[in-house]
């Protein structure tokens, strides 16, 4: 009998962290990457396509050659009830949520797959033949379809004690592991890449995530348990098991940040600006004829197999008696294990170093100085010279190549009652959507800084900022190509430093200030800039994240008082006067101002056009296409990146039920060229007192309309369709899509929140700490 229905049962839908991600790791399970489960999934997709390339010779109406000479392409695609931002967040898109930090909080949905510290160069966009360059660290990653024979989907539900065990302690692996993993069969899809992100809601139905990707490869599993993350090598177009980042340094800006390194009893470390930058590590030998080092335990599994990289500096001085280190895999004196040794290395600045392999002997890491004219073996017992003998280390990384080393778990499913969790997520049926247009204020510039010589108001080229000359010194730096003005403390002890702007506000008007900031890396005293309208009313606290890094600012507020001008302050942590009264240390203690413009926002509504914004709304769909380019390199199998084509532009539609006859010029909105903030918010619950009842908000800004159509009809109601669309600004964050809303995840500090940041309590009222995992439901 013939058989045309599928005799198993899609169990779930995972998705893998990015190679950047480890937030989402279980703490204390050493090489363990737990998948991330889709909540709501309605279906699951996926095709094969194989190309071929037919050739043809004269005379042959048929190819003499159909040969596949490019890759196979895998295209997948699923949908989901929307479930707060859950989703997202765990797709690698950027979420407005409690847990965000603030940061994070201006980024559109796909900042953070397209724009990181590793994927920008110089300040600006990495670009590859008009397409905006992914970082694959953050772009592509597994999906997992896990597949179960004969079992019911998510059988194994676990609504038991979990909530007592995290508060005694107790949690650990085996109450994460899916028990029927073992046995269930699994798909991986490798390499995806995101290209389609559609919402959609109607009146009838409740709001729908649609996702497509494209990966590179699949491969399937006969057991959910004990396999390793499968990694493509593009280049030979083999499977090959992920290597597992065990340890990577992270030395200062303070001087106690020393990343657990331990020195001998008789030995001090710190971090310096040894070889010209602060991101190392320096070891000054001080004791006896003796041995000197440092040592931590980096969890190193003994018959595992490593890889140590990194950088070693040995000072010269005239009076020194260290030449060089060596490394060893174990504690201090046991000299059987060494993995690395650079004898004569003294005086050749920082010399690179690479052991491609070694299989651990011990948990410990161990760095000896080694002395100048000492027999091998003992050469380790010398006698200093203060002052002149030290080495430095940097940028130390350790990986773990065995196969073992990062297996994936499948979790269990946690039921809501088992997180005991006081919300709901499903949508209020008929009045958990609306959607607000509104135009954006237009704006016109009363300030823009220009610090260099041929543009500054004054000849000093500080544009006509003054700085009280007790309190603060003005400077400028990088002129002549990117001049800024520096602020620098004066050694004044208890009071303001300060500078303000030339004076261009008035009472009562609505502005904008926009710029960007600084802090000197060593400005240990400062721990923000603070800007002021006048001296006497604060706009707030910015460029607080890192010393050392240009960082934006943007504060809108209306003008008061009898100072017309922007004033900015250096600001200390718990200090007098509200934070800007303290002593500073001249020559080190400095801000930095670059790029300000000051303008005024003109607030009025549209003209004549309310009534094309003031209709019933009946559904809505928000569409975002990330079109990709194949790049393919000589030599290589596979292809080697898939980056976004630029511009990154989303579409919003809506139809709506038209309540009024229209009024207004339609042309009044053309004419202004405005943009449009466009708010979905889907809500589980009538807001509170306590709770905002919100799931999710989607704010499509910075939006242009398309186009309007309206269909009136006996015996139906005049109907209206719109479109709009918005182009992602990734450097200024101005435009594109955002995503708000609830999610349940991680805490600081390994805590364990809600949504809303609020903690986590078990049955008998006692808050849940120092669980660091990652809960499915």
């Amino acid at each position: 009998m013939a058989r045309n229905r599928i005799i198993h049962n899609v169990q779930d839908v995972f998705v893998g962290s990015s190679a950047s991600e480890t937030s989402h790791l279980i703490t204390g399970i050493s090489g363990h990457q737990i998948l991330k489960r889709l909540n709501k999934v309605q279906n699951f997709n996926y095709s094969i396509d194989i190309p071929k390339d037919d050739k043809f010779t004269l005379g042959q109406s048929k190819p003499f050659s159909r040969s596949s000479n490019t890759p196979p392409t895998v295209n997948l695609s699923m949908s989901y009830l929307l479930d707060g931002v859950d989703n997202e967040d765990r797709i690698g898109l950027n979420t407005n949520n409690e847990n965000e930090s603030e940061t994070n909080k201006d980024k559109t949905l796909f900042h953070d797959m397209f724009v990181s510290s590793q994927g920008s160069v110089g300040g600006f966009l990495g670009m590859l033949a008009g397409a905006l360059v992914g970082d694959d660290a953050y772009d592509k990653r597994n999906i997992y379809l896990t597949i179960s024979e004969e079992d019911d989907v998510r059988k194994h539900n676990d609504p038991s004690n979990i909530l007592d065990d995290l508060y005694s302690g107790t949690f650990t692996e085996n109450d994460i592991i899916d028990p029927g993993s073992p046995d269930y069969n699994v798909v991986v899809f490798q390499n995806c890449y995101l290209t389609q992100y559609n919402m959609s809601v109607s009146a009838t139905e409740l709001p729908t995530v649609s996702l497509n990707y494209v990966a590179d490869n699949v491969e399937a599993y006969v057991s959910g348990s004990g396999i390793g993350i499968p990694v493509l090598d593009l280049k030979s177009g083999t499977v090959e098991r992920a290597q597992y980042l065990i340890y990577s340094s992270k030395f200062g800006p303070l001087s106690t940040d020393v990343d657990g390194w331990i020195p001998t009893n008789d030995t001090v470390s710190w971090v310096s600006d040894f070889g010209g930058q602060f991101d190392s590590l320096v070891f000054y030998p001080t004791g006896g004829n003796e041995g000197h080092y440092i040592t931590q335990n980096l969890n190193l599994t003994a018959g595992r197999t490593y890889k140590l990289q990194g950088k070693v500096y040995i000072d010269s001085g005239p009076n020194q008696a260290q030449a060089g280190v060596r490394i060893y895999n174990g504690q201090a004196e046991d000299f059987n294990t060494q993995i690395y040794s650079c004898i004569d290395c003294w005086g050749q600045g920082w010399v690179d170093f690479t052991i491609d392999s070694f299989e651990a002997k011990d948990s410990y890491v161990t760095i000896y100085g080694i002395g100048l004219g000492g027999a091998e073996g003992n050469d380790w017992i010398f006698d200093p010279e203060d002052g002149e003998d030290k080495f430095g280390i940097k940028d130390l990384v350790v990986t773990c190549l065995s196969s073992e080393c990062k297996e994936f778990i499948i979790p269990k499913h946690f039921d809501y009652e088992a997180l005991a969790l006081d919300i709901g997520r499903e949508l209020v049926p008929g009045g958990g959507v609306n959607i607000t247009i509104t135009p954006e204020p237009l704006t016109t510039a009363v300030y823009t800084s220009n610090f260099s010589d041929a543009g500054s108001s004054t000849s000093n080229g500080f544009d006509g900022w003054v700085a009280p000359p007790a309190q603060a010194t003005l400077n400028r730096t990088n002129c002549p190509t990117d001049c800024a003005l520096v602020i620098e403390c004066n050694d004044t002890p208890s009071t303001t430093h300060y500078a303000y702007s030339p004076s261009m506000l008035t009472v009562g008007k609505k502005y904008k200030l926009t710029g960007k900031g600084y802090i000197g890396p060593n400005s240990t005293h400062v721990d923000h800039i603070r800007f002021y309208d006048g001296v006497d009313y604060s706009l707030g606290d910015f460029v607080g994240e890192a010393r050392g890094t240009w960082q934006d600012f943007s504060v809108e507020f209306t003008h008061q008082g009898s100072l017309h001008y922007i004033s900015a302050y250096m600001q200390q942590d718990g200090a007098a006067g509200g934070g800007t009264n303290f002593d500073c240390e001249e020559g080190t203690d400095f801000i930095v101002l670059k790029d300000i413009v000051v303008a005024e926002i003109e607030t009025h509504q549209v003209k004549g056009a309310e009534c094309f914004f003031n209709d019933t709304i009946t559904s809505c769909e928000i569409s975002c296409a990330l079109n990709r380019d194949a790049i393919s390199y000589v030599g290589y199998k596979l292809f080697s990146q898939r980056p976004a084509n630029l511009p990154i532009q989303a579409e919003l539609s809506f139809n709506a039920i038209v309540k009024e006859n229209i009024s207004g010029s339609f042309l009044d909105n053309m004419d202004e060229n405005k943009n449009y903030n466009i708010e979905a918010d889907f809500r589980y619950a009538p807001a509170t007192a306590t709770d905002d009842g919100l799931s999710a908000k989607y704010t499509f800004s910075g939006a242009k309309l398309n186009g309007i159509n309206y269909d009136s009809s006996i015996g139906a109601n005049t109907s209206v369709s719109m479109n709009f669309s918005t182009i992602t600004d990734f450097e200024n964050k101005g435009a594109g899509v955002y995503i708000s809303g609830k999610v349940l995840t991680l805490g600081g500090a390994g805590e364990l929140v809600t949504n809303d940041g609020d903690d986590l309590y078990d049955n008998n009222g006692n808050r849940i700490v120092l669980s660091a995992v990652y809960l499915q439901y």
